[in-house]
């Protein structure tokens, strides 16, 4: 039987019309919503008060290149307190974090035989190959096991006239692009479990001291819904004197002391506390596990009547310095970066303000003459000055990395819509959750897992980090924090140090990247 396909034109023709209206209106919708994202309210603004120029970012390469160079050296000395002669425990010793706790130690004169690297893998960093850093003692160990991590503290110690024991705790695992309640096993076993097992195990050696990496993300709520209706517009494009956002996004968060003890806690306002409140399940598991340390503050231990002091540190936003796998990732693409995220303002946290910290919270815990007790607290720890936009601090580094490399080498980042993003975030989610429930679905390509909904919260908001509690001065109940550099030479150091040097992880493939802290 003959048919007449003539007659299917019309709907056809129907057809592609429908389909090329969808993807104007699916690229009108992106533009738009993406005019609500990109801009930086005032609130955002205010925290800025001023933007870096080329005149800031060339006296700082004339400082770095000339007796600037030796600058934070003499800060650290200025800042770190004294030599005190106890034992040192780093969980997570061969991290990004716990390497650089173990050289500040080192540098202010601890004897490395009394620094004992607690990982699951030894120490791959340049500067551990040489020098006192060589000679601090590992010990592989898996902190979810309750009886290895007790036998790794309880390991023989060299006989000094100090006995007392302070344990630093950095250990953790980062899986911050998930947030589904199904894949709290996947983090808790190590961030909670593996804390009390910490715990447990500075209780029967008879350790004083306890500090616990915590994070500043544990204050990030997650910012709601990301997507306008065409009925809010309006405000989006600022008509009527709205101002430019998506009315149920939270646009800009303050980071700080929330609900981390002291006086006058309950001004500092709350934290998220369900699942579904955090941006991810990494900010959740160290919340708990933040909580079990505080608790555990002036708790008797298993020797002659001893307790453990304890508090936590929350960094951010995100930690950076030589050795960062971000920095370093990123550096390593040269030209070839992407980024959604450029119009954030935020203030990251350099390396070596977050571990002088912990030094400056042990000092504040073994001074019996303290002023006040701080014991059992928390403290959000950033770079001392104001924060600046991503997309300045980009641009700080394209620039860096031209003056440091004499010309030869170029960094550049192209920027990607936030909106389209996101609809590619909520899609790569659904896939993995998917392959976690159906095992028999391939696996997300390793470039695109932590492109999920959880890293676009994390990554689109403002998050500004409020640590003006820590820098209140020891009489005042603050760990009198000042910080050693702030982000603007604290970036162009790193920057410098990878063109000059390579990676400081040896070994470490090119592009490689894996958020160790």
């Amino acid at each position: 039987m003959a048919f007449d396909f003539q007659a299917l034109r019309p709907l056809v023709s129907l057809s592609v019309f429908a389909s090329l209206a969808t993807l104007v209106f699916l690229a009108l919708y992106i533009n738009i919503n993406d005019r609500a994202i990109t801009h930086i309210p005032q609130q955002a603004l205010a925290f800025i008060k001023k933007r870096w120029t080329n005149d800031d970012l060339e006296g700082v390469v004339k400082h770095l290149q000339g007796k600037g160079i030796h600058s934070l050296a003499e800060k650290k000395r200025a800042q770190t307190p004294p030599k005190t002669g106890r034992r040192y425990i780093v969980t997570g010793g061969s991290g990004f974090l716990g390497g650089w706790l173990v050289i500040q130690l080192l540098e202010r004169g601890e004897d490395p035989q009394n620094i004992r690297i607690l990982d699951v893998r030894p120490p791959n960093r340049r500067d551990f190959t040489s020098g006192l850093a060589k000679d601090v003692p590992f010990v592989k160990v898996d902190i979810t096991n309750k009886e290895d991590v007790i036998a790794a503290f309880s390991a023989p110690w060299p006989t000094t006239d100090n006995s007392e024991i302070t344990i630093f705790h950095t250990a953790a695992v980062i899986r911050f692009h998930e947030r589904h309640p199904s894949l709290l096993p996947l983090s808790e076993k190590v961030n909670i479990q593996g804390t009390q097992n910490v715990i447990d195990a500075a209780k029967a050696i008879g350790a004083t001291v306890l500090i616990s990496t915590s994070s500043a993300s544990v204050a990030h709520w997650w910012p709601g819904r990301l997507f306008s209706f065409p009925w809010e517009w309006p405000q989006i494009f600022g008509w009527f004197g709205l101002e430019r956002r998506i009315p149920a996004m939270k646009h800009v968060m303050v980071l700080g002391d929330q609900e981390a003890g002291g006086p006058n806690e309950q001004q500092r306002g709350r934290l998220p506390h369900t699942i579904e409140e955090f941006c991810t399940i990494y900010s959740y598991t160290k919340l708990i596990a933040e909580k079990l340390v505080r608790e555990a503050d002036k708790a008797p231990t298993h020797f002659n009547g001893k307790v453990v002091r304890t508090g936590a540190l929350r960094p951010g936003n995100a930690i950076y310095g030589p050795g960062s796998d971000v920095y370093e990732y990123f550096l390593a693409n040269g030209t070839e970066n992407v980024s959604f995220s450029n119009h954030i303002v935020t203030n990251p946290c350099h390396v070596e303000n977050i571990a002088l910290a912990h030094l400056l919270y042990e000092a504040r815990l073994i001074d019996t003459k303290s002023p006040s007790d701080i014991g059992g607290q928390a403290f959000a720890i950033t770079d001392p000055g104001p924060p600046a936009t991503s997309g300045d601090t980009q641009s700080a580094i394209a620039y860096f990395v031209k003056r440091f490399s004499g010309g030869t080498k170029a960094y550049a980042t192209k920027e990607l819509s936030p909106t389209f993003i996101t609809l590619l975030a909520y899609f790569v989610e659904t896939w993995y959750l998917a392959r976690q429930r159906f095992g028999f679905l391939p696996a997300v390509p390793e470039t695109l897992r932590p492109l999920q909904p959880s890293t676009v919260g994390l990554s689109i908001i403002h998050p500004v980090v409020d640590d003006s509690r820590a820098r209140l001065p020891v009489e005042k109940g603050g760990l009198g924090y000042e910080g050693v550099v702030d982000t603007l030479e604290g970036t162009a150091r790193c920057v410098k140090e990878y063109i000059e040097n390579g990676s400081l992880r040896e070994g470490l493939k090119p592009g490689a990247f894996g958020h160790g802290k």
